[in-house]
């Protein structure tokens, strides 16, 4: 069952094995698949890479028209946390744990584009990553 995010005040994205999931605040907890095709609602759209970047793409409506000050991710070198304040009202938030490998801090960044943030990880080495983070990585190696 699907949730809308328009209610909810706090949200923060987890990983559980390869399957991402989005906590809201007084709501309960549902995968992502489901949430992105909700009306208002908010998650990861999913990610790509460059030589130099891994870039996730996560889907929330409306947040282009807030003040670029609104939205801040802070980077370490194995995870990243978004936050998005005041967009309708509500704070947002999505957490990734546990990169597959390191990222640059100070090259890490983030883009706002139509109802989409795209969060920039600089990798600090120029090599190709098989999925996002170590829990993924070892749930495959399991299978």
């Amino acid at each position: 069952m699907a949730i809308s995010l328009r209610t909810a005040q706090y949200c923060q994205l987890l990983c559980n094995r390869s399957t991402y999931y989005l906590k809201c605040h007084m709501e309960n907890i549902v995968p992502v698949r489901q949430i992105l095709v909700t009306a208002g609602g908010a998650g990861m759209q999913g990610w790509d890479q460059s030589d130099k970047f891994i870039k996730i793409y996560i889907s929330l409506n409306g947040v282009q028209k807030l003040p670029a000050e609104n939205v801040v991710v802070n980077f370490t070198e194995r995870s990243f946390d978004l936050l998005v304040k005041n967009l309708n009202g509500k704070n947002y938030t999505m957490t990734f744990n546990n990169l597959l490998k390191p990222i640059s801090v100070e090259g890490s960044s983030k883009k706002i584009k139509t109802d989409t943030v795209l969060v920039m990880c600089r990798k600090k080495q120029e090599e190709n990553w098989d999925c996002l983070t170590q829990v993924e990585k070892e749930s495959k190696e399991k299978e």
